[in-house]
């Protein structure tokens, strides 16, 4: 294969008026998905952190449901030896993850109401928006059903206010920017998987 000259027809072929406009752009988005990944990693290790200084006990209720919510989903993923209508069976793994889960979530709520955090319409059409536009072409029929659905709501009400919280936190405490190679930055965000 040959490979084309960088040039401004190059560009051109790319919806760009010019090389340096095309350079620019992606410049641009390549900072944004760095930018995402660092937050990504910064958000980990919060939790990680809040995993180790929580200590309280757990509805075995939620843990439960959540395990098994993990199991199901994990399930769905997969597609390994399940027989239609049987349910996954949570791990011990699955449990694990769960009562970080249920922790924390806890936790954010509680910070959340003693800080008087909410989420205000303006935020939650916009993520409701949002969300609509990863389906082109049926935007509309996308916010008919997040509007008469709690739990499409919910689905997107629960991160939206655990950001809202996670930015509350890291407002309050003090943070040391950490310079990584590019390499080091990989192996970093290849731990999290």
């Amino acid at each position: 294969p040959v490979l084309p000259k960088v040039d401004d027809e190059l560009a051109k072929k790319f919806g760009f008026e010019n090389l340096k406009l095309l350079q620019e752009d992606l410049e641009k988005q390549v900072k944004g998905e760095f930018e995402q990944a660092s937050r990504v990693l910064l958000k980990k290790q919060l939790m990680d952190k809040l995993e180790k200084a929580l200590k309280f006990d757990l509805p075995e209720s939620l843990v439960t449901t959540e395990a098994n919510s993990i199991a199901k989903h994990q399930n769905n993923e997969t597609m390994q030896g399940s027989k239609p209508g049987e349910k996954p069976v949570a791990t011990k793994e699955d449990k694990k993850i769960a009562e970080r889960r249920v922790r924390v979530g806890l936790f954010f709520a509680e910070f959340g109401i003693q800080k008087k955090l909410d989420l205000t319409e303006a935020e939650l059409n916009a993520a409701f928006e949002a969300e609509s536009r990863k389906y082109p072409g049926q935007e509309q029929d996308y916010l008919k059903f997040i509007q008469s659905n709690p739990q499409a709501q919910q689905a997107i009400r629960g991160p939206l206010f655990e950001e809202k919280v996670v930015n509350s936190i890291l407002g309050t405490v003090s943070l040391k920017e950490k310079k990584l190679s590019v390499d080091k930055f990989k192996e970093q965000m290849e731990k999290l998987n």
